[in-house]
């Protein structure tokens, strides 16, 4: 049986907008790190604010691996309502859940 991956996603507001993911098969800091360095990569002359849960993987402000110009913004335990993408997490959910995929392209 394959292994679920996992995705980290990141939608930009404002400049030139856009997304960024990172599929893995795990999560752990050292991946969160690399995802950071490649949204700070995206523009690197724009300062980077990343807004998370506060998973442990995640790499919390003032953390020797951030880059130079990207800043963490941890979100309180237990507040989804201030957490917009939940929102769309819900719906996805209700639409993909419970059910078999042939494939990815599918999904």
């Amino acid at each position: 049986m394959a292994e679920a991956a996992l995705e980290c996603c990141a939608i930009g507001v404002g400049g030139e907008g856009g997304a960024r993911f990172l599929n893995t098969d795990s999560v752990c800091q050292e991946l969160g790190s690399e995802f950071l360095q490649q949204i700070a990569a995206s523009d690197t002359g724009a300062y980077h604010i990343v807004i998370q849960d506060g998973a442990g993987f995640h790499l919390p402000e003032g953390h020797e691996w951030l880059p130079e110009k990207v800043r963490v913004l941890t979100l309180p335990p237990y507040s989804p309502e201030l957490n917009p993408v939940e929102r769309l997490w819900d719906i996805v959910k209700d639409r993909i859940c419970n059910r078999v995929w042939s494939d990815l392209p599918t999904l």
